[in-house]
C-alpha cells in the first residue's frame, strides 16, 4: 500500500492512498479541512451529550 499526503491551498489536506482489494487495485481519497472546527474532546462531549439526551428520551 502506498500513500501520500497533499495540502492544497484552498484549505484542505488530501490524503491519497492505493491498495488491493478482492485483487484489484483501488486508489483511496481522503479529504480533511486544514483547520478542525472541533477538538477531539469537543467532538467526544458532544457524542456524551448526544448519548445522554438519548438515554432520557428511551427511560
Amino acid at each position: 500500500m502506498q500513500s501520500a499526503a497533499k495540502q492544497k491551498g484552498s484549505g484542505e489536506v488530501r490524503h491519497t492512498r492505493t491498495q488491493i482489494s478482492h485483487g484489484r487495485v483501488i486508489q483511496v481519497v481522503s479529504v480533511f479541512p486544514k483547520q478542525a472546527r472541533k477538538t477531539p474532546e469537543d467532538k467526544l462531549k458532544a457524542l456524551v451529550d448526544l448519548e445522554l439526551q438519548q438515554g432520557k428520551l428511551c427511560a
